[in-house]
């Protein structure tokens, strides 16, 4: 990731442990908060101040975070995930609407 774009070296996984290492390629802090939803990674629902996505709106469960993943630095995540449809987010305020999503499929 950086900034603004957030794009993740394999577009999907098989389902059980799925471990995510996040790499912090830009100048800013950012995050990476994994998110169950059927919706498209554009269409996500924010929170009323338009920032961040909404993690816990109906429709899209926050399953992990990767947080404060400083500039230059890799952190990692291991997460179980069941099949379905995932989207990738940095969530910090404005990131998301900067374009910092990607979807993610777990098979």
């Amino acid at each position: 990731m950086n900034e603004w774009s957030l794009k993740p070296s394999v577009a999907a996984a098989p389902a059980g442990e799925v471990t995510f290492e996040v790499t912090n390629q830009g100048k800013l802090p950012h995050e990476l908060i994994v998110v169950k939803t059927d919706l498209a990674a554009d269409a996500l629902t924010l929170e009323a101040d338009g920032a961040r996505v909404e993690e816990t709106a109906p429709g899209q469960d926050d399953v992990g975070e990767v947080e404060d993943i400083q500039p230059g630095e890799t952190k990692s995540g291991t997460f179980n995930l069941e099949a379905g449809h995932y989207v990738l987010v940095c969530n910090v305020p404005g990131h998301y609407k900067a374009g910092m999503v990607a979807s993610f499929q777990v098979k």
